[in-house]
Parts: structure tokens; sequence; C-alpha cells
């Protein structure tokens, strides 16, 4: 066992906290080694000492406001300046919770229009063996009528914008068109 382990089960052994295995592993470590051994020991010592410490008394201003808030049904902080402001959830403030509730309700109606949005366009199809090439082919033809459709907006705004843009930048856009184009 190392040290870091061994330091963990002797907080633990100290706690009361450890099972009987690993607590006999930690006696074969512990007989091994010094520092571990120290440090057990020390926290021996503390808990030892802290358990003959009393439990401290409040003092009588604590209990009478205690018996105050009890009376009154409402809580006074004992310090000046002190706040008995609630923090809900995650430290947010009633309002901040609102918020936060808020642009997760919006999140969440965003996301599922987009999930509900995008297969609505589908049409599942199924299709026999003896259909799939003509159902191939028939999304060869679409997809190819979609490219059509890209290049055609593509160099209508290119087009717009060729009397601003540097020669060499029009030849070599209008030459990757073309080959594209031809590779398709």
């Amino acid at each position: 066992m190392r040290c870091r382990k061994a330091q963990e089960y002797i907080s633990r052994s100290v706690d009361g906290e450890l099972d009987p295995r690993r607590a006999a592993r930690l006696e074969r470590h512990l007989a091994k080694c010094g520092d571990c051994r120290a440090l057990a020991a020390d926290l021996e010592k503390i808990v030892g000492g802290a358990a003959e410490l009393g439990a401290p008394e409040p003092s009588e201003r604590v209990w009478r406001n205690i018996r105050a808030g009890i009376v009154t049904a409402t809580l006074r902080p004992t310090a000046e300046g002190a706040s008995l402001d609630r923090r809900p959830l995650f430290g947010l403030s009633l309002p901040a919770m609102r918020y936060a509730g808020a642009a997760a309700l919006a999140l969440i109606l965003v996301v599922s229009g987009f999930v509900v949005g995008s297969r609505m366009g589908r049409q599942e199809v199924r299709v026999g063996p003896e259909d799939r090439e003509a159902y191939t082919l028939a999304k060869l033809d679409e997809a190819e009528r979609y490219y059509e459709q890209a290049i055609r907006s593509l160099g209508e705004a290119f087009a717009t914008q060729k009397g601003t843009l540097p020669p060499q930048v029009v030849e070599l856009f209008d030459r990757n068109l073309s080959v594209v184009d031809a590779t398709i």
C-alpha cells in the first residue's frame, strides 16, 4: 500500500469507518512506515483531545434572540450587517432561479423545434431489393438538382461581388468552380 492510500485509511480508521479487511492492510503498512505511523498517532491524539472538550454553551444573548425569533416567527441576525438572504438552489436567488428556469425552458423549446422540424421534411422510404437501383438513381438525380442550384446561387453571389474583388481571386474562383463542376 502506498502512503497516500494509507493516509486515507488512517483518517477513516480514526473516524471508526474502516472495515476489518482494510484495517488489516493499514496495520501492515503502519508496521513498515514510520511517517504514516506518526500521522496515525497524531490524529488519534487530536480526536481524543476533541472528545474531551465539552460542547460549547450558547450565550444568554443567543438564547434571547432564539426566543424572540420564535415568538415573532422571524429570525433576526445577531451580528450587525448579517444577512439571512436565502439561496434556494445552487446559491442562486429566487429571481435568478426564475431567469435560469426560463432560459432552460427556451432551450428545450428551441431544441425540440429543431428536432421536430428536421424530421418533418423527411419521408421514410422502404425500398425492396428490386427497387434499390431505381431508388439510388432517383437520389442521385435529386442530389444533382441540389448541386446545380447551389452552383447557380454561388455563381450569382460571386457575380455581385466580382467588381470589388482582386482579379486573381476572381480568376481562381472561376477556375475552381469549373473544376468542381466538371468533376461532379
